[in-house]
């Protein structure tokens, strides 16, 4: 099919779904499409759209997910969209955006590390973070998997090793499968470790556990999340107008 012959098409299909002839619309784009080895975008979008508003919405995904990888800047404008039809278009987009991993780590106790692994982008079905962590200068390797809640994980390492500073940590995030969606690798400066007699708490201004005050003995200012140092405590029962069970992060 010639290109003037594939955007009188398309054109012809966005007219008719402009005047609500849906089935129409969706027909005049599909065989334009098929007609033409370049699968004109202009003509995907007219066709995802009438699947969505017919509620065809699988069938729709897989047509969006062709236009956004083939063009992932595209915008989907139209007004007569229901907000959850527009939210369904940019979670699709959303689902399609490449996956990047933020790796943080900090003590909670001499004894103890906690890593943090956050993911933006696609998710692309992962359900799992597969790490292999290796610590300097003495060295030490760990390695385990955790599963995400939302588009987070945490794991708890234990460290026997006197001397850590740094820790590289080398990442697979998976899906149910054990299929790998995703590879990172970062190299983590580790603050202050803790005395073997002390804990450290992330404290939050807007919901501190009563008895941290009473441990350290004054506010944190500055942010809305700080770290304290503490004397590791036998956390006592929280009284009736505290708010809530204090935890150990």
């Amino acid at each position: 099919m010639l290109a003037a012959q594939a955007a009188d098409g398309c054109a012809s299909a966005r007219r008719q779904y402009e005047g609500l002839e849906l089935e129409a619309a969706l027909r005049t784009a599909q065989e334009t499409v098929a007609a033409d080895t370049s699968r004109p975008l202009a003509c995907l979008e007219v066709e995802a759209l009438a699947l969505i508003v017919l509620g065809r919405r699988e069938e729709s995904r897989g047509v969006l997910t062709e236009l956004f990888e083939r063009d992932p800047g595209r915008r989907i404008e139209d007004a007569s969209l229901a907000p959850s039809m527009q939210r369904f278009i940019e979670q699709t987009r959303a689902e399609l955006l490449p996956i990047t991993a933020r790796v943080s780590a900090r003590w909670i106790v001499f004894e103890s590390l906690r890593l943090d692994v956050a993911l933006d982008g696609g998710l692309r079905g992962a359900s799992a973070v597969r790490y292999d962590v290796h610590f300097a200068p003495e060295g030490g390797d760990a390695k385990g998997r955790v599963a995400l809640e939302g588009r987070a994980a945490t794991a708890t390492i234990a460290v026997a090793r006197a001397d850590v500073r740094t820790v590289r940590v080398n990442g697979r995030v998976v899906d149910d499968l054990g299929r790998e969606v995703h590879q990172f690798s970062s190299e983590l400066l580790l603050p202050e470790r803790p005395n073997a007699n002390e804990v450290v708490v992330e404290v939050d201004s807007g919901g501190t556990p009563w008895w941290i005050w009473a441990l350290v003995g004054t506010a944190v200012v500055g942010s809305a999340v700080a770290v304290a140092v503490v004397a590791q405590p036998d956390v006592p029962a929280a009284p009736d107008d505290s708010i809530g069970a204090a935890r150990v992060p």
